[in-house]
């Protein structure tokens, strides 16, 4: 796997892909104002690799001419600002074809003190399960096939099942975004019919709150020498 820590703060891991393949698929970077979304594709062989990128930024897609064609030398990764082309998207997917070798591919959004790495999926398909664990949620739904793809979610944990997404529809070739208040647990995603998609889980957890800081002790008060004025009143500084 990988590790990223930017020196802005924060840090994000991934797991290292399997094998590599000719077709990836990244559901869930985003360029809104303060966040930077990178797409690192490696080429891990010895001979060259040539790969083009597409882009769905809502209901728009890209084809950027300088993610077209493009060479990937002996054991070269490249890691592409999408920014240049999407800027100010909050669902922005991306597919990688490689029509001449194979490929792996991922991607990391970073802004002010935070920063999210996702490994890219090699095949879409009809259900996704996306455990973790949050207050709040964002799923991002990228429907592929040339027809809308209904799609609804199960919100699940130690109390069953919840419903968190009605049956909604998808359009063709778009990315969107589902917002949940409370996702507290694994979301299951999954098309109504054979139609195949790619789902992805923003999750926003709360910062953590600082330990509250010790109580300062007072320090004890002197009593001047000699025992005070009040001394005697025991007997203990009076003459004989």
């Amino acid at each position: 796997g990988s590790v990223v820590i930017p020196p802005e703060g924060g840090l994000a891991a991934e797991p290292c892909a399997a094998s590599p393949g000719s077709i990836w698929y990244v559901p869930e970077a985003s360029t809104l104002r303060g966040q930077t979304a990178e797409l690192v594709v490696h080429n891990p062989f010895a001979a060259q690799a040539v790969v083009d990128v597409i882009l769905w930024a809502g209901e728009r897609q890209i084809r950027p001419g300088r993610l077209q064609g493009v060479v990937l030398g002996s054991l070269d990764a490249r890691a592409f600002e999408l920014n240049h082309y999407a800027l100010g998207e909050e669902a922005l997917a991306a597919q990688v074809l490689a029509p001449q070798g194979r490929v792996a591919a991922s991607s990391i959004v970073a802004s002010d003190g935070a920063v999210r790495s996702s490994l890219a999926v090699a095949a879409p398909s009809t259900r996704w399960v996306l455990p973790g664990l949050g207050g709040e949620a964002e799923v991002i739904v990228q429907a592929l096939s040339q027809q809308d793809v209904p799609v609804g979610a199960e919100l699940q944990g130690d109390k069953g099942g919840v419903p968190a997404i009605d049956l909604e529809a998808v359009s063709a070739g778009t990315a969107e975004v589902f917002r949940m208040a409370q996702a507290d647990g694994g979301l299951v995603v999954q098309s109504d019919g054979p139609r195949a998609m790619v789902a992805g889980r923003r999750m926003l957890l709360e910062a953590a709150q600082p330990a509250p800081a010790p109580e300062k002790e007072s320090a004890p008060s002197r009593r001047r020498k000699g025992g005070g004025k009040d001394a005697g009143k025991d007997g203990g500084g009076k003459k004989g």
